[in-house]
């Protein structure tokens, strides 16, 4: 009977520690969460002279592992492109990056930050460039 209640407790502890690191109880399904991106430069927004630098800096996390990392830029005119596009092997579960870029002709640019995580969720987050003529 003694052994019983040991091995009952012993479950009993299984259950209780598999719940706290998974937050989910024992017939329930983990929530993921999409990954984060938090974008430290250029402020959404941000007025650059054209033809000056502009550092992208951002980094993304998630506790599912990072699969892919895309970058797209639009500029004022024209069509947008890729300027950075890697797919992580290793699957980490942060990313950071740091890229200088050259601000073009006079308007709104768009930098486009797409993050896969390993079960295939996305997030996007866009920040805005405006390009102004400098002054003399």
């Amino acid at each position: 009977m003694m052994k019983n209640i040991k091995n009952l407790t012993l479950i009993m502890a299984v259950v209780s520690v598999a719940t706290i690191f998974t937050g989910c109880k024992k017939d329930e399904t983990p929530v993921v969460v999409n990954p984060v991106i938090v974008v430290t430069s250029p402020s959404d927004g941000a007025s650059m002279i054209s033809g000056s630098t502009v550092t992208l800096t951002f980094s993304a996390n998630t506790s599912n592992g990072i699969k892919r990392v895309v970058v797209k830029f639009k500029p004022a005119t024209g069509s947008e492109t890729t300027k950075f596009d890697t797919v992580i092997t290793a699957q980490p579960t942060s990313f950071s990056f740091s890229r200088n870029y050259t601000v073009g002709n006079i308007g709104t640019e768009t930098y486009t930050i797409v993050v896969t995580d390993k079960s295939d969720n996305i997030e996007t987050k866009s920040v805005n460039v405006k390009s102004i003529t400098g002054f003399a």
